[in-house]
């Protein structure tokens, strides 16, 4: 995986947390690479929609609130994910996400 730009970097930090997105070269280059950072160490890093990427700074807030709260995580295999929603009506109350250990 190899990196073609860096897209968009947060400056201020959000309760610790700041946030960097770049879009990557060919093959990927479908995706964008999210790095979360918590007082400058990396803590969390995952591919995302690289057309969707401005949901991940718009929702930033949204993220440092589930990196606080722990909310979705699994005991087995100690992943961790991030959600957000937009807070309409409409959105799910609930997520599940299957273990990564079972899939493999």
């Amino acid at each position: 995986m190899e990196i073609e730009k860096t897209a968009f970097e947060s400056k201020a930090p959000d309760r610790g947390f700041t946030v960097k997105a770049s879009y990557l070269k060919q093959p990927n280059d479908g995706d964008a690479l999210i790095e979360i950072f918590r007082d400058g160490t990396k803590v969390r890093e995952f591919l995302f929609p690289a057309y969707k990427i401005w949901n991940i700074a718009a929702h930033f807030s949204d993220i440092v609130d589930g990196e606080l709260e722990n909310d979705v995580y699994c005991a087995r295999c100690h992943c961790r994910i991030a959600v957000t929603t937009a807070g309409r009506p409409d959105d799910p109350r609930s997520v599940r996400v299957p273990c990564k250990e079972i899939l493999q």
